[in-house]
């Protein structure tokens, strides 16, 4: 998040190339999240379901703010890095609150 709070409007090309490269990244690795939950319990389903709908709205959060951010123009650019920054953590809470209830932690 502070990576993307501190970019200039001169490179947020580069750095909106790289959220689509982090978004494809967790994308694959949501593939793989649901392959394992696959075998999970029937109770942790209901639980998974929940948080991987939440993952699904929060990555279309994630593509609504990249695609205002790639087309704010100069005086713009702060509000839309700003919403791009907080979409981009609330996507990786959510991948995260996914993983741990598809792995949850060993106790």
């Amino acid at each position: 998040m502070q990576e993307i709070n501190q970019t200039a409007f001169a490179q947020r090309r580069q750095l909106l190339d790289s959220v689509d490269m982090k978004l494809e990244s967790s994308r694959d690795a949501l593939k793989k999240i649901q392959t394992d939950a696959k075998v999970s319990r029937a109770d942790a389903r209901a639980e998974f379901k929940t948080a991987l709908d939440a993952v699904k709205a929060r990555e279309t959060e994630l593509g609504s703010a990249a695609k205002a951010a790639r087309n704010a123009n100069e005086a713009g650019w702060e509000t839309n890095r700003s919403a791009l920054a907080k979409a981009h953590q609330a996507h990786l809470d959510a991948l995260a609150r996914l993983d741990s209830v598809v792995r949850p932690p060993k106790i």
